[in-house]
């Protein structure tokens, strides 16, 4: 090995080890400044759903507000994203496949703000006055859709964080479905495939790893979204259980960024505490994505 792939493998190594060492601070730090907020609420602080700072702690309601608004913004985005991925780089015309990516290329770079603004004014005006209703006609008042609209909450919320990632989604899927193997597709036509078939049997199965990573950038970005969602759900101090479309409440980054008013104690250490139960479950969404992916690109080696 010569002297400059020395240095430079040196010089690469020192890089890693910087970067372990500002991610133990920086999650290090937060642990141990969260640690006397978990002594100060105890498991109450995950078995109550009553967040009223600075009176009381309980982020049951918030935990479950931000994986059911995910969930929602997944159940979604995912089929809509993915289809359009396909249909950008095996349906759409080329003279019109430049202006199409582009377009979701600038919808992906919108600020949240911006969406939370146009959630406020689009999404919960048709979901207060024509969503919520329809919604509640059919159930008859039953679950999901139990009690009086009220525009504002996570069925606003969820759409409203649906459109936010589904750029996302498009956009990185339809990077992964152009590195499938032309030589792959062309296999199947010779075969006497049609292009729904090879689309279905060929290359969806192909890119399968790939899109689940769109769809992991997709969650990680719906699980960390602040402001938008801090606009559109509402009141975080209800106590209400998300099991209902028209529940109002908050997620656990959006009460972050409306109740962090200063260092006073022990708000402070109850909303590390908020940042330290979003990292795990951002964590474990993560480490479970990249199993899956794993699994798949070792079956398709």
């Amino acid at each position: 090995m010569g002297h400059a792939d020395f240095y430079y493998k040196s010089f690469l190594k020192i890089f890693l080890a910087v970067l372990g060492f500002i991610f133990v601070v920086f999650f290090g730090l937060i642990i141990v400044k969260a640690i006397p907020g978990f002594r100060f609420e105890g498991w109450s602080f995950f078995t109550t759903a009553n967040w009223i700072a600075p009176e009381s702690f309980g982020a049951l309601q918030l935990i479950l507000a931000t994986l059911v608004t995910t969930l929602m913004a997944l159940c979604v985005a995912v089929p809509i994203g993915i289809g359009a991925a396909v249909a950008i780089v095996y349906l759409v015309p080329k003279s019109l496949k430049i202006l199409v990516s582009s377009i979701v290329g600038i919808l992906a770079s919108v600020p949240s703000i911006i969406y939370g603004v146009w959630g406020v004014f689009v999404i919960v005006h048709f979901s207060g006055y024509h969503l919520e209703p329809w919604l509640a006609s059919v159930f008859h008042g039953h679950w999901p859709a139990t009690g009086a609209p009220r525009a504002f909450g996570i069925l606003a919320g969820g759409i409203v964080l649906s459109v936010m990632i589904l750029p996302i989604v498009i956009a990185v899927g339809a990077s992964v479905l152009e590195t499938v193997p032309e030589e792959t597709t062309e296999a199947a036509y010779a075969l006497g495939s049609t292009k729904s078939r090879v689309i279905r049997k060929v290359i969806l199965p192909r890119a399968r790893g790939g899109l689940t990573g769109a769809v992991l950038l997709g969650t990680a970005r719906a699980l960390g979204e602040t402001i938008a969602l801090a606009t559109i759900l509402g009141s975080a101090s209800t106590g209400q259980l998300p099991f209902n479309l028209f529940a109002t409440g908050g997620t656990l980054a959006s009460s972050i960024a409306t109740d962090f008013s200063g260092f006073a104690e022990p708000t402070f250490e109850m909303l590390l505490c908020l940042g330290v139960c979003l990292i795990v479950i951002t964590f474990t969404t993560g480490a479970i994505g990249r199993n899956l992916v794993a699994k798949q690109a070792r079956r398709y080696l």
